[in-house]
């Protein structure tokens, strides 16, 4: 054999293990992508939408901000609003999985399903960049209300969380603005199916094509960075310094109390700060790796491992949108309050529509030691959160 041949065989030899390998990850890809795009993600996000509905009948309940003091609501406010972004982003991240996408749509096709595949990045975004900064201003409050107690009663007030909260709300829509131009939509001739090639019939399709933002280099680097740096970098800043002040100041109060020998305190204060931290910590962990990988991958402008990178996202966007459907859980985990008027809000829709039942829950004069737990309205200590 000789040495051109020997060089031809080799070079065919690794060309061909090259492309075994590829075929591998390409169908190791496809199978993670079908699992968690298709299957989990969907799960995951109705989980979501009727997690996030239960935290709204529970939160929104009189009887549970009945023993808060005004430091306490602000906190609550803020929890409610971010149930709220919370079911928005569950809810849009569901259709955009139902809905399969297309390269052109006819007008027999629905217009929603277009008009939505054009602008669901934007529409997600700004629930996204709403819950992350009803996050800070919830660890800025709750900050200030643990480690400056006297200055933070001066200035929160219920209004002044309120105005937060709607701030929060119209600086996303005002930052994912630009994002409604990154594609358009394009109008032209349906091609005919049948005839001389090239030719066309009288219907329209439609194309979703690159616009503006996506054409001009310098217009989109510069939004990559300012959306980088208002969506997550001073976020993360601001979040883990709050978080580490909070777990210093609970860590000294846990102490304190084990020193004295004191009864862990049932206020409601005590229960929020715990829960705050969880929030954050959950927000650090499952949502920012997918918003550095959006930002590595508008940086890098495709110099990256195709699959490698595309299997990091369908990871890391699964992560986020886990973020958003577990404060539910961790409600429950956390705060044995929160489950009892969970069931309490559960038990009185089930007794309302079933209202032979309602007898039997009604404790006699023969049972005085029964449990009064079914009852919808709930005691002082019951309703704390």
């Amino acid at each position: 054999m000789s040495c051109e041949e020997y060089i031809a065989n080799r070079t065919q030899m690794f060309a061909s293990i090259v492309q075994r390998n590829i075929s591998r990850q390409v169908q190791t890809y496809l199978s993670l992508k079908y699992a968690i795009d298709d299957v989990a993600l969907p799960i995951t996000c109705t989980f979501g939408i009727v997690g996030n509905i239960i935290n709204l009948l529970v939160l929104t309940r009189k009887q549970l901000q009945s023993t808060m003091d005004r430091l306490e609501k602000s906190a609550h406010f803020g929890l409610v609003a971010l149930a709220v972004s919370d079911a928005m982003f569950c809810m849009l991240a569901l259709i955009n999985v139902l809905i399969p996408e297309q390269s052109q749509y006819t007008s027999v096709d629905v217009v929603f399903v277009l008009y939505f595949k054009v602008y669901e990045e934007p529409l997600l975004n700004i629930f996204l960049l709403s819950s992350t900064w009803l996050t800070v201003v919830m660890a800025v409050g709750r900050y200030l209300a643990i480690c400056w107690p006297l200055h933070a009663r001066g200035f929160i007030s219920l209004r002044g969380t309120c105005v937060a909260i709607a701030s929060a709300f119209l600086v996303s829509v005002l930052a994912n603005l630009p994002l409604f131009w990154k594609y358009s939509i394009l109008v032209h001739a349906c091609p005919a199916l049948s005839g001389p090639p090239g030719g066309t019939t009288h219907c329209q399709c439609y194309s979703q094509v690159l616009g503006p933002l996506m054409r001009n280099n310098s217009l989109r680097f510069a939004y990559n960075i300012a959306w980088a740096t208002i969506g997550t970098f001073v976020p993360v800043v601001i979040l883990a310094f709050c978080n580490v002040r909070l777990i210093q100041a609970l860590h000294h109060s846990m102490k304190v109390q084990r020193q004295y020998r004191a009864n862990r305190p049932h206020d409601s204060g005590h229960r929020l700060t715990p829960t705050l931290i969880t929030i954050i910590i959950l927000f650090l962990v499952l949502v920012c790796p997918s918003e550095v990988l959006k930002f590595t991958r508008a940086m890098t402008m495709g110099s990256h491992n195709f699959l490698l990178f595309q299997l990091a996202t369908v990871i890391t966007n699964f992560m986020q949108a886990t973020n958003f459907a577990i404060n539910f859980i961790l409600y429950c985990v956390l705060n044995v309050h929160f489950r009892n008027m969970v069931k309490h809000v559960i038990l009185c829709k089930w007794r309302h529509r079933w209202p032979n039942m309602k007898a039997m829950a009604v404790p006699t004069s023969s049972s005085p030691n029964h449990n009064n737990t079914m009852t919808c309205n709930m005691s002082e200590t019951e309703t704390e959160l």
